[in-house]
């Protein structure tokens, strides 16, 4: 009997104990709902939420397997702007959004860094760069 009782202590122990040095950050894929924080612009000014929210935009992607649904809502728009993506997988936490299968959209690559998505717009020549931030929901 005291042989049964050690043997289920040592196996209760070690299901408290080694579990927690099991535990890694984990990656939770690009599939969700993104919804814009903030923006830079090519001077390196930040837009923070609360401005994007004051000026009346807000844009959003909700990702599901191969598939992308960007949303945009403006101030004075009369309905939001709506259409379906298709994603291709470049590796590397890198991603391409196209629509149609043939138009990238809205840049070459975007970029996942954990709970953040994030891609370049614009040129810096041309003076309408821009770097777009996106939080997962």
């Amino acid at each position: 009997m005291r042989r049964v009782t050690v043997f289920v202590v040592i196996c209760v122990m070690t299901l408290f104990l080694f579990p927690g040095c099991s535990k890694e950050k984990k990656q939770k894929g690009i599939e969700g709902t993104w919804v814009l924080f903030e923006e830079y612009e090519k001077d390196g000014t930040r837009v923070s939420s609360d401005e994007l929210k004051e000026i009346g935009i807000s844009e959003k992607y909700e990702i599901k397997g191969t598939k992308a649904v960007y949303t945009c809502e403006m101030k004075g728009a009369l309905k939001p702007i709506e259409f379906e993506l298709d994603m291709e997988v470049l590796g590397e936490n890198k991603y391409r959004f196209k629509m149609a299968g043939k138009i990238v959209f809205p840049a070459d690559e975007v970029i996942l860094d954990g709970d953040l998505l994030s891609y370049e717009v614009g040129t810096e020549e041309e003076n309408n760069y821009m770097k777009m931030v996106f939080k997962r929901q």
